[in-house]
């Protein structure tokens, strides 16, 4: 029990009333301050409704970042995605030191004897050498013509003022498909050499001096080629193929081919590339182990089967309609080209008493060998419509998007009314806190009151009994 006084009088107990003035007291602030009580409890299930609220968030996060990587659309969701998210390859190479194979949408199971012949090069010629990169070039007007395939570039030179450092820059000016550096080999009289190159490779992309040049010592004759433009050539499965760049995806469908070397003499590199079954069910398994998370943590949300008993979300708008929203999406039939409906169950993927996904293992490794386009077109859609993980991607994006998601507007909202609660049981508490004091002095006024009363009474009465 709390113990006050005001100056030597305690009031625990009145020591004229005999009432227990503490206790009293106690009593009729805690009566008071009920209204704070039911404050507090408001706070506390606010504050389990936001962390709830965060958690789901959460999980949407978790489930969108796998959809957007099957959904078969651009990061904006505008659009289809540039490269493909939904297959899956594997590619076996005997020497990935000099190619490597790159399958993607498009491409079919395959086997290949690659043989490289030439890489694709760009052009390149050195000029015979210069006194110094900073001495002047010429000491009258003159013109420099660089000759880039067919293209020719004419680079003015002001007798007394362009030096060979000038010539270069102005060639790397250019926006041509060229580049020029100087280099300072420290031999001879003429060490400082300009070296003109291609930035694009291919026979078609030569670099040579043109014959309008009239600047002194900076003719064909004064320049060496010391690297020809040139094709790539390589010979797949006995077919000669030619290319102006070594990175090429317009030879065999769907795959990207990249040269990084020349084979040896009779050598011939192996090569197969086989759809990846086990990848791409590994991929839909966290799709769905994803998508039941959600929907089971929406459920406990709104009812606690353990306790039976209602969840901190019980009855809350957001988490019916997403619930609903989610089991439509999977029930829903999703278009297979033209007025063919293809539903998730006809792949493997059916839907359990409880209403979350479950992959037959059987039966959607059967789909992917007989019917692997309608597998596809289940989750990335086709040109018709999204499939499920685009439809899914573009809902969950109203939930999650920065800075006015759904779920990030009502738990801000909650915050702030947790805040304003906060000050108003602050403000209450400290109202308290005088009452309490107030009542203090009033009973330690009423208490002294007694007591001189009674101290009278005794005086008066010792007054009497000493007279009689």
């Amino acid at each position: 029990m709390a113990i006050s006084s005001i100056g030597s009088l305690s009031v625990q107990k009145g020591l004229a009333t005999g009432i227990d003035t503490a206790g009293l007291i106690d009593a009729m602030i805690e009566a008071e301050s009920a209204p704070i009580a039911v404050l507090k409890r408001s706070k506390t299930t606010m504050n389990q409704q936001k962390a709830s609220l965060e958690t789901l968030q959460s999980k949407m996060e978790s489930l969108y970042k796998i959809a957007s990587e099957l959904d078969g659309m651009n990061a904006t969701l505008t659009g289809k995605s540039t490269s493909e998210e939904f297959l899956r390859y594997s590619t076996n190479i005997s020497d990935e030191d000099l190619i490597s194979l790159s399958p993607g949408e498009g491409a079919k199971n395959g086997s290949y004897s690659i043989e490289i012949k030439q890489l694709a090069q760009e052009a390149r010629i050195a000029h015979s050498g210069f006194t110094k990169n900073t001495d002047v070039l010429s000491s009258v007007d003159s013109s420099f013509v660089l000759k880039i395939g067919t293209e020719e570039k004419t680079i003015d030179i002001k007798g007394g003022s362009t030096t060979l450092e000038d010539l270069k820059n102005s060639i790397n000016n250019l926006k041509a498909n060229a580049s020029a550096s100087i280099i300072n080999t420290g031999e001879g009289a003429n060490p400082y050499r300009l070296v003109i190159s291609g930035t694009k490779s291919g026979a078609e992309n030569t670099v040579s001096i043109g014959a309008g040049t009239t600047l002194d010592g900076f003719k064909t004759a004064n320049f060496t080629e010391t690297q020809s433009a040139g094709n790539a050539h390589v010979k797949i499965n006995g077919v000669d193929v030619f290319r102006s760049e070594n990175s090429f995806s317009d030879v065999l469908d769907g795959i990207t081919i990249t040269l990084k070397g020349k084979t040896k003499d009779e050598e011939k590199i192996q090569a197969s590339v086989e759809l990846n079954d086990t990848a791409i069910k590994g991929k839909v398994e966290s799709f769905l182990n994803a998508f039941n998370d959600t929907l089971s943590y929406l459920e406990s949300q709104s009812y606690d089967k353990d306790r039976k008993t209602s969840g901190i979300l019980s009855g809350d708008h957001l988490v019916l309609s997403t619930q609903s929203r989610l089991r439509n999406f999977i029930s829903k039939p999703i278009s297979a080209g033209g007025d063919r409906k293809i539903s998730l169950s006809e792949i493997g993927i059916k839907t359990t008493e409880n209403g979350t996904l479950e992959l037959d293992d059987a039966k959607f490794a059967d789909a992917l060998k007989s019917k692997f386009e309608d597998v596809r077109s289940a989750f990335t859609g086709n040109v018709e419509g999204n499939g499920i993980a685009g439809t899914l991607s573009n809902f969950l994006k109203t939930f999650l998007k920065d800075g006015g998601g759904i779920i990030q507007g009502r738990t801000e909202s909650l915050e702030g009314s947790a805040k304003r609660m906060d000050e108003q049981i602050s403000k209450m508490e400290s109202r308290l806190e005088k009452r309490r004091s107030t009542l203090l002095s009033q009973f330690t006024s009423m208490e002294k009151a007694i007591s001189s009363i009674q101290t009278n009474q005794t005086t008066l009465s010792q007054y009497f009994w000493s007279t009689t």
